[in-house]
C-alpha cells in the first residue's frame, strides 16, 4: 500500500512538472521568449571564499549581490547565502545552475535550497524575463531569424531616436552596420547591473552599438545559438551556420523600410574575422580574380578587426596555436579552427581587396565611424 501511494505521489509531480514547462527553451517555438531572469550576481563557491566568510558548507553557488524588486529579492534571498539545490538536484557550480536556470521560462518556479548561518533553509522563486535594452539614444526592435527547422536566433536591431519632424516629411532611411561578436560565449545584450559598468573591455561591443547609433545609423547584431534567448547547442555552432545567420538577416533587412538599402556595412570583432572572411569567401577552388570580385558583394564595405601580429607572419599557424590567441574558439566544433586556417591561406587576397578595412584596436572605433560617413556622402 506504500509502495503504491509513493507511486502516486512520483506520478502526480511529474505531471505537475510537465504542466509548469510546457514549452522548454530547448524546444522551437514561433517566437522566442525572453530569456528568464534571476536577479542576482552569483559566483561558485571556492575554498578561498568559504575561508573569508568562515562557511561550512563545502559546495553551492553564493550570492554576491540581490537587486532591487528582482525575482531573488521577491524570494526573500540574501548575500551570502548558498544555493545548494534546485528541486531534488544538488548543484556544485555555477554552470550548473545558469544550464538548469536556461531550461526555463520566465513565471517558472523553482524550488531553492540554501544555506544561510550554517543552517539549511528552504523557499520557492518565481522566475521572471530578462528586461529589453533601454538606452536614450536609440530605439530597440527585438526580433528572431530561423537558422533551420530546430534553431531559432535572437536579432537586436537598433534606431536613432526620431526627432519630431513635419508629418509631410520622407521616410528616413538610416545607413545599417550589422556588428558580429566574436566567437565567444558572451551575449550580444548590454550585461544588466555589471560591476564593470563602465569597463571599455567588458562593454567595447556596445560601445560599438552605442556610437554608431549616436552618429545616425541603425545597428544589428546576431546571436548565437544557446546564448540569450536564442536556442540551440553553442558547442555545434560552425562556420555555415555563422553565413546562415547573415544571409537570414539580410533576406529580413530586404523588408525594412527604414534601412538604406545602398548602405550596408559589415564589422566583425575579435576572432569573428575569420568568420568574416568566410562568408564572402565564395568558393576557395575560383582564381584570385574571380574571388576578388565576389568579395563583399553584399556590403559596401567591411570593417575587420585586424588579426594578430603573430597570425599575420605565419599563415600555416595549427590549431593549437591559433587556439593560443584566441582560446575562446574552444566552444565551437573541431572545424572552426580548420576553417579559421583555410581564410589565413587567403590572406593575401583579402589584404588586396579594395572593400576591406582594417579595424586597428578594439577602441578604434570613432574612427572606422569617421571612414563610414565619409562612404556615405
Amino acid at each position: 500500500m506504500r509502495f503504491i501511494i509513493c507511486f502516486l505521489l512520483l506520478l502526480v509531480a511529474s505531471f505537475s512538472s510537465l504542466a509548469q514547462n510546457k514549452t522548454p527553451k530547448t524546444l522551437k517555438s514561433n517566437t522566442l521568449n525572453r530569456s528568464p531572469f534571476v536577479g542576482a550576481q552569483l559566483g561558485t563557491l571556492t575554498n578561498p571564499v568559504r575561508v573569508a566568510y568562515k562557511m561550512k558548507v563545502e559546495k553551492g553557488i553564493i550570492i554576491y549581490k540581490i537587486f532591487p524588486n528582482s525575482a531573488a529579492d521577491k524570494a526573500g534571498l540574501q548575500e551570502k547565502d548558498v544555493i545548494i539545490a534546485i528541486d531534488s538536484m544538488h548543484l556544485n557550480n555555477l554552470k550548473e545552475f545558469k544550464d538548469f536556470v536556461r531550461t526555463k521560462n520566465g513565471n517558472d518556479t523553482l524550488n531553492l535550497f540554501f544555506v544561510r548561518n550554517d543552517t539549511v533553509k528552504n523557499t520557492s522563486l518565481i522566475l521572471r524575463f530578462l528586461p529589453r535594452e533601454t538606452n536614450f539614444y536609440f530605439e530597440t526592435m527585438y526580433d528572431q531569424v530561423e537558422l533551420d527547422s530546430q534553431t531559432s536566433l535572437r536579432t537586436i536591431l537598433t534606431f536613432p531616436r526620431k526627432i519630431e519632424t513635419d508629418s509631410k516629411q520622407k521616410i528616413i532611411q538610416f545607413p545599417l552596420v550589422i556588428i558580429l561578436n566574436s566567437a565567444s560565449n558572451k551575449s550580444i545584450e548590454r550585461e544588466l547591473y555589471s560591476k564593470n559598468k563602465y569597463s571599455k573591455n567588458e562593454y567595447q561591443f556596445y560601445d560599438w552599438v552605442e556610437n554608431l547609433t549616436k552618429n545616425g545609423f541603425a545597428t544589428l547584431r546576431i546571436e548565437k545559438k544557446g546564448i540569450g534567448d536564442s536556442n540551440g547547442n553553442l558547442k555545434k555552432w560552425t562556420f555555415e551556420d555563422e553565413q546562415k545567420s547573415i544571409e537570414a538577416v539580410m533576406e529580413k533587412i530586404k523588408k525594412q523600410g527604414s534601412i538604406n538599402q545602398k548602405n550596408i556595412f559589415l564589422v566583425a570583432l575579435g576572432s569573428s574575422s575569420f568568420v568574416a572572411l568566410q562568408s564572402v569567401l565564395q568558393n576557395k577552388s575560383d582564381t584570385s580574380n574571380k574571388i576578388k570580385e565576389n568579395l563583399g558583394n553584399d556590403f559596401k564595405n567591411v570593417f575587420i578587426e585586424k588579426l594578430p601580429a603573430q597570425l599575420q607572419k605565419n599563415k600555416n599557424q595549427n590549431p593549437d596555436s591559433l587556439l593560443l590567441f584566441f582560446p575562446e574558439l574552444t566552444f565551437f566544433d573541431a572545424t572552426y579552427p580548420n576553417n579559421a586556417i583555410s581564410n589565413l591561406k587567403e590572406y593575401n587576397i583579402i589584404m588586396n581587396n579594395q572593400k576591406f578595412f582594417w579595424i586597428e584596436s578594439k577602441d578604434d572605433i570613432l574612427r572606422v565611424i569617421s571612414r563610414l560617413k565619409k562612404d556615405i556622402q
